[in-house]
């Protein structure tokens, strides 16, 4: 049986008055601006950041995660620093691992000359001291767009099926079109098709975060900013999902940044 969630549309963080929201790019000074504050998913009518990043000698170093924080039964805490990623490099600046906790961490591997990791191996490590291990194998195109991924289970004594399959479709203006993602295991395949629409003309500024962050994959490569996002999950016994998410107009800055960041521009 199949299943229809409605659409859903919401509005982004500091729509409304903007400047021109057409195609044509507006004029700008030449100057890169540093996102220093972000947030990874946009959440109705909240202005908080969730994301901030820390920079020394021009590199990231850490990322710090904010959220509720609440906990115990008296609800003690509210919104404050959850968790911070650390960023650890090589001796050619890319990116060697993204620690999360002392015992979950990211490790990237890479070709002699490529600046984009060619595989990623994450790692748990429990409290007993088993070490799990999901390994990835990533490539990309002839500009460096990020193009397929393949995530699967990596760890001999537990071979079991789950795997997934990511394959990523750009437009004629370099901006990310569509990804479809393919998940299965021994008793199940789930196909997530996710649309990215309504570009603006304007300048992407997660392509300055030059860290390998998962969650960033959908925005990393763009050249603009998308204002449309729509989902459809179709599993194998054709029981089916779907969601979207309209933006609202973003205004930007002088740099010709969408300020749905807090930026540092020299």
């Amino acid at each position: 049986m199949k299943k229809l969630f409605a659409a859903v549309f919401l509005t982004m963080l500091l729509a409304g008055c903007s400047h021109d929201d057409g195609v044509t790019p507006i004029e700008t000074n030449q100057m890169d601006c540093k996102v220093l504050k972000y947030q990874q998913f946009i959440i109705l009518d909240s202005i908080l950041y969730r994301k901030a990043l820390v920079y020394e000698s021009g590199k990231i170093v850490q990322r710090l995660n904010y959220g509720d924080n609440t906990s115990g039964s008296a609800g003690l805490g509210g919104w404050g620093l959850i968790s911070t990623d650390h960023i650890f490099y090589n001796s050619d600046n890319t990116v060697s691992k993204i620690e999360y906790s002392p015992n979950r961490f990211d490790l990237f591997y890479y070709t002699n000359g490529n600046y984009y990791p060619i595989k990623r191996a994450f790692i748990t490590i429990s409290d007993d001291g088993y070490v799990s291990k999901y390994s990835e194998n990533i490539s990309y195109d002839e500009t460096g767009r990020i193009l397929k991924t393949f995530y699967y289970n990596d760890d001999p004594n537990y071979p079991y099926l789950n795997e997934t399959t990511t394959d990523y479709t750009y437009d004629s203006s370099s901006n990310l079109a569509k990804t479809v993602e393919v998940y299965q295991t021994r008793s199940m395949t789930k196909t997530t098709t996710v649309t990215y629409s309504n570009y603006d003309a304007h300048k992407n500024p997660f392509r300055n975060i030059n860290v390998p962050f998962i969650e960033n994959r959908h925005v990393q490569f763009s050249k603009n900013n998308y204002k449309k996002i729509s989902s459809v999950t179709t599993y194998q016994n054709d029981e089916t999902s779907f969601y979207e998410v309209e933006n609202g107009a973003f205004t930007y800055n002088e740099f010709d940044y969408p300020i749905i960041a807090e930026y540092n521009c020299h």
